[in-house]
């Protein structure tokens, strides 16, 4: 089986020399949740072969290029992927050069090492690096993406013999009369030269030779291309200074949202709007194991009842506007600023939809704790709370709302110390972790935002098995149809389902 680990790329650096992606794959010492345990990887634990391929969203029908080398470092895993020149190769380069995609790698895993609820990856074999848009190691970076829009890779060796050419090509040849020829009518015609090396009806260099040599047509060709591109008319220029932009940098006041759900379920890409169902195994009669007796065939079990549930993804979008004479100020800093404030605003619709799914569920009565009081009291109360779960150990996730989590970090045990004390001390009641997790006598609550039941009542304890929310990759959309005003547009699909609602304990602590 092979288990797939996502990371978020934080750091984007762009110059266009070649399609490499590079970045952290693994960080060091980072540690992410996975099946109830905080999963580490240790220092080589994972190798790869010489032909890993690099996918998009995990999807072996979407290969964007392929692992070029990877190095184990004091910072983690660092690796680099050579991107493809197609249309996945050319999205995923976009996407992450807008901070929108992080990597994700396929792990065999070979050997591991637990200690508790702590799991160490001691080795593996890496399968395949993606590139997603869900990351779980918040340390992971990418450190540059570089692109170029068309390259064949041919190496020109400008000579001195080609440098005397361009200098004196007008002077040292006479200007031959050339004949129009008549040419097919195509239905997209190909540039004379191609300077950036992608490609043209012909190669500049050998033109410059060949014209040097005595070629009038290829001298015909030269010299034009000359005049039409560097001519330029200095009649009425009136002296200007330019704005002084940094064209890498770039400052939104708007402030990031932070997302906090997420680290508690299970999360999926998607690729288009297309409904999908999962099947559900709602009962078993008779006896599945029973000692075995030599000899004797084991008798069949009474049999399986099976149902399904449909999941029907929806879109999100949106669409702002820029003035003509900004984005000739700014340049194209301007929709990059405002894509991510999109993207943004997009994370916060998703964590407000999960919010939504898990306050409109309608659960048993013994799924539905009550844990009131304060300091000790609600101390003793959330105890007698936990001793009451029939299966513990399968919630790996507590989100506390404000009210409770505010509770949590005020109370005081009997001898009057705070559990958030400066020198962060252990007492008789719980722990405090930081700022953002409070540790209470095994169970560690993370703040939930104050959109989490209203900001007031529902916390929730979560098995991240049975909650699912899948999202597809940012998708900018460009429109330069108007003169005064240029569009950029927003679009994403988004899908969330509850596969088992015996996996959430509903906390109801009052205002």
């Amino acid at each position: 089986m092979t288990d797939r680990f996502d990371l978020e790329a934080t750091e984007l650096f762009s110059d266009r020399d070649s399609r490499v992606i590079r970045g952290l794959l693994i960080p060091a010492d980072d540690v992410t949740k996975r099946g109830g345990y905080d999963l580490r990887f240790a220092r080589d634990s994972v190798t790869f072969s010489d032909r890993t391929p690099a996918l998009l969203h995990h999807d072996s029908k979407r290969p964007v290029g392929r692992l070029s080398t990877y190095e184990w470092t004091d910072r983690g895993l660092e690796i680099a992927v050579k991107v493809s020149k197609t249309v996945d190769g050319d999205e995923a380069l976009e996407l992450a050069s807008e901070g929108v995609l992080g990597f994700s790698v396929g792990v065999n895993i070979r050997s591991v090492h637990d200690e508790g609820k702590s799991r160490t990856v001691l080795a593996g074999d890496g399968v395949e690096v993606s590139m997603v848009a869900l990351p779980a190691f918040s340390k992971a970076l990418v450190d540059s993406v570089s692109f170029s829009e068309e390259i064949n890779h041919q190496e020109v060796n400008m000579s001195e013999e080609i440098l005397a050419a361009l200098a004196g090509l007008s002077e040292k040849l006479d200007r031959p009369t050339v004949t129009p020829v008549p040419v097919a009518t195509v239905t997209k015609e190909e540039p004379l030269y191609d300077l950036n090396g992608g490609s043209a009806r012909f190669n500049f260099s050998e033109d410059v030779v060949a014209s040097f040599k005595g070629d009038a047509a290829a001298h015909q060709r030269v010299d034009g291309f000359i005049n039409e591109t560097f001519s330029v008319s200095s009649a009425d220029v009136t002296p200007g200074k330019a704005p002084g932009w940094r064209p890498e940098v770039g400052y939104s006041n708007l402030r990031p949202y932070g997302r906090v759900l997420d680290r508690v379920i299970t999360r999926g890409s998607l690729s288009d709007n297309q409904p999908f169902a999962y099947p559900i195994l709602n009962g078993v009669t008779g006896t599945l194991v029973a000692p075995h007796v030599e000899g004797v065939e084991p008798v069949v079990a009474g049999g399986a009842t099976w149902g399904t549930q449909t999941v029907i993804p929806s879109a999100l979008s949106g669409k702002v506007g820029f003035n003509r004479e900004t984005i000739d100020l700014i340049g194209g800093m301007a929709q990059s600023l405002l894509f991510a404030e999109m993207t943004k605003a997009s994370e916060k619709a998703a964590e407000l939809r999960l919010v939504a799914l898990l306050d409109g569920l309608s659960l048993p009565a013994g799924q539905i704790k009550t844990v009131n009081g304060s300091n000790d009291v609600l101390m003793d109360n959330l105890d007698a709370m936990h001793l009451g779960l029939l299966e513990p150990q399968r919630f790996d996730g507590a989100v506390a709302s404000p009210a409770l989590y505010s509770k949590l970090f005020l109370a005081k045990d009997s001898t009057g110390r705070r559990l958030n004390s400066a020198l962060n001390p252990s007492n008789a009641n719980g722990r405090a972790d930081g700022l953002s997790a409070i540790s209470a006598n095994g169970l560690t609550f993370i703040q939930g935002r104050d959109t989490l039941g209203n900001g007031t009542v529902n916390s929730y304890l979560i098995d991240s098995s049975c909650v699912y929310q899948w999202l597809s990759a940012p998708k900018r959309l460009d429109f330069d149809i108007a003169v005064a005003v240029v569009y950029m547009g927003f679009w994403q699909y988004s899908a969330e389902a509850v596969t088992d609602k015996s996996g959430i304990i509903r906390i109801n602590t009052g205002a």
